[in-house]
């Protein structure tokens, strides 16, 4: 939402009131379909953290720039806010790779993501270079570095066929069981039932 409040009062700059506003509709969509499987602990803090960031501190944004700022110093303070947003979203995947260090398996970790991010860094970087705003240039630079980063540890630490961590044990494909939620009621296969009742009777 930043980076649209920012183009328009920068103006001439549709290209990126364009990509952000529908990258702020697919947004909208991820927050759903997680709020929607997740469970009520999840949505709870969910829905905390986008009224804390994206009301709240939008809102923080907005009211000084548009009513105590004008001209060049409102561009100048939204420049500089929109850079350490930016940088937020390249830094949140690193989180990742301590769990990949410390598991000695990138299964967990996203390629596709890693890529695509360090693609779009670069895209940005020469779009603001191309427009003399070092406001959308410099901050993909370190995009840049973060995502050549994480997709060096991502082939540092790709083991063909690695299992996930922990204390997992092989299951007879027999007795694998589709559980279905439904509220907060847990429904188990009848089948199961059954053998788990000639179970209990052999003992």
């Amino acid at each position: 939402m930043l980076w649209i409040y920012y183009a328009m009062v920068k103006k001439n700059l549709v290209i990126m009131i364009t990509i952000n506003t529908f990258s702020l509709v697919i947004q909208i969509f991820y927050i759903s379909f997680y709020l929607f499987y997740s469970s009520m602990k999840q949505k709870t803090l969910t829905i905390k953290l986008v009224v804390l960031v994206d009301v709240l501190a939008f809102a923080l944004v907005f009211f000084p720039t548009h009513f105590l700022l004008d001209g060049k110093k409102r561009v100048q303070f939204l420049g500089y806010i929109c850079m350490i947003f930016s940088l937020c979203v390249f830094i949140a995947p690193l989180a990742m790779i301590r769990r990949v260090v410390k598991t000695k398996t990138s299964e967990f970790m996203s390629f596709s993501l890693s890529f695509f991010l360090t693609l779009s860094a670069v895209t940005w970087f020469v779009y603001g270079v191309l427009l003399k705003d070092l406001n959308i240039a410099l901050p993909n630079v370190l995009g840049f570095i973060f995502g050549w980063v994480q997709m060096v540890v991502y082939w540092v630490y790709k083991k063909p066929g690695t299992k996930p961590p922990g204390n997992v044990q092989e299951i007879d494909a027999e007795h694998v069981v589709d559980v279905v939620r439904d509220g907060d009621t847990i429904i188990i296969d009848e089948n199961i039932k059954g053998d788990t009742e000639q179970m209990m009777e052999s003992i």
